[in-house]
């Protein structure tokens, strides 16, 4: 019979074993809110803040005042009562920084539910619905029927509860509120079910027993609306070749939620022939026409339309170097900057009235087959920042810097710089205007460089050719010494 009695205990610990376990870990010391809006997946729901029971609960230094009330239930047909002590929801909402008033829904996940939410309440029915607790509310154990235990009304002696995440509780089935008080001390709390969720009754019949959750780790608050995106840039004009980002608002609840949705805008472009723009809001400029660029957020949009226009292209004289005495008819000291040819000067006429510019294009005439000594468009491309600045016409076999380059006096000061130690002349007119103070000024719109490739040939030549006398003088050197 001991045996018989022996093997049943351990059946039952065996059995039971796994539950205990399953309970004991789905007690947590952390609870964490979550923010986002309707049509949101659980994942797109913003972490915004998570706390330790311990920074929460007054009696042992946390920020939030804790207090001990009895809540009723009716399951149906029988009655549930229940003592905890813990922080009103609403005071945890607002120490979190939530708008309350934004809110539209709460979802509380429990550990032991592993699917989607345990319990789901609108605002309106969790805080703006006035919550009782019933006293004298009792169920007949046969029929269910609820009935007022004193003999009077169901409401007599009701009071206004509101919702609680308890940090520690005690409950009794098919009991009476008035008695349950006589028998109950703060010495039967457990905080085995911590954070349980209370929120009393609408009515004396309200069945919601099994909403009671425990063990709750987050909530989840839905905000009413949608965000709202907006932007200054309704309408952008641009030119070919040109990058441009479009900046857009976001104004929603929180303001983590302003950064997440920023982070996740949905860029479309609905004519990527002319505009093309990637996830970041940066715009491509393809070709002439017209584009509208949208950000999207869920049902949140805002668009802004872009009109392309050509290149602005002022054809001028190509820049060459100028090796040989130049041909030029201006009289003056020859001066670099100057602003006039001496003839025999290979000096740069930058500052050149624009009008004296055709003596110069007779020197280019001459000179057309000779390359700078110095890589020009290495050391102008090592220092420029933005790529549409420069352009190379294939066609040409030209360097184009755009009008928006040579404005800046950094540049403008660089090419006259690096044209200046290669003693290159230029012609054209307007070519170089403007950069004695420092810009290159309106008239200015390009300038262009030839291409450094007629050089590889040569390059190729030489050191093909010097690695086949290398070779050669090698291999005879070692053949006379094998000969002796």
């Amino acid at each position: 019979m001991k045996k018989k009695l022996f093997l049943v205990f351990v059946i039952v610990v065996i059995l039971g074993f796994p539950h205990m376990e399953a309970l004991a870990d789905s007690v947590t010391d952390t609870i964490s809110i979550h923010i986002g809006y309707f049509g949101w997946d659980e994942d797109q729901f913003v972490e915004k803040v998570t706390y330790h029971w311990q920074e929460l609960d007054g009696m042992f230094g946390g920020v939030l005042n804790t207090h001990e009330v009895i809540y009723s239930y009716f399951s149906g047909n029988r009655t549930y009562l229940t003592a905890g002590r813990g922080f009103y929801i609403r005071d945890l909402l607002e120490y979190a920084g939530i708008d309350f008033g934004s809110i539209s829904r709460i979802d509380f996940f429990t550990m032991d539910q592993t699917v989607g939410p345990y319990r789901s309440f609108t605002r309106a029915s969790l805080f703006d619905m006035p919550r009782y607790y019933f006293p004298y509310l009792a169920a007949n154990e046969g029929t269910g029927e609820i009935y007022a235990d004193h003999g009077g009304d169901l409401y007599d002696g009701a009071t206004h509860v509101q919702p609680m995440l308890a940090l520690e509780d005690y409950a009794q089935w098919d009991s009476v509120g008035w008695m349950f008080e006589e028998v109950f001390d703060t010495s039967l709390f457990s905080a085995t079910n911590r954070f349980r969720l209370f929120f009393g009754q609408l009515s004396p019949s309200e069945a919601n027993t099994s909403s009671s959750a425990k063990y709750v780790y987050k909530l989840f608050i839905t905000f009413t609306g949608t965000p709202v995106l907006s932007t200054e840039e309704t309408n952008i004009e641009l030119k070919v070749g040109n990058r441009f980002q479009m900046a857009v608002n976001v104004s929603a609840e929180d303001a983590l939620l302003d950064s997440y949705v920023s982070e996740n805008l949905i860029w479309t472009s609905d004519n990527e022939n002319v505009v093309m723009v990637d996830a970041f809001g940066n715009l491509t400029v393809i070709a002439e026409g017209e584009a509208v660029i949208t950000a999207a957020f869920g049902e949140a949009s805002v668009s802004a339309a872009v009109r392309v226009g050509g290149a602005e292209v002022v054809p001028i004289a190509p820049i060459y170097p100028v090796t040989e005495t130049g041909v030029g008819s201006g009289t003056g000291s020859g001066n670099h900057g100057d602003g006039v040819d001496s003839g025999n000067d290979p000096g740069l006429v930058q500052d050149a009235n624009p009008d004296a510019s055709a003596d110069v294009g007779e020197t280019v005439s001459e000179t057309s087959d000779i390359m700078p000594e110095e890589p020009i468009m290495s050391t102008i491309i090592e220092t420029r920042e933005e790529p549409e600045l420069i352009i190379v016409d294939n066609t040409s076999g030209m360097y184009i810097l755009s009008a928006e380059l040579m404005n800046r006096p950094e540049y403008a000061a660089l090419v006259r710089s690096v044209l200046s130690r290669n003693n290159i002349e230029t012609g054209g007119e307007g070519a170089l205007s403007g950069a004695r103070d420092g810009g290159m000024g309106a008239d200015a719109v390009q300038l262009i460089l030839p291409l450094h490739e007629p050089r590889s040939f040569m390059w190729v030549a030489s050191l093909a050719f010097a690695v086949f006398f290398i070779s050669g003088f090698g291999y005879g050197t070692l053949s006379f010494k094998r000969k002796l």
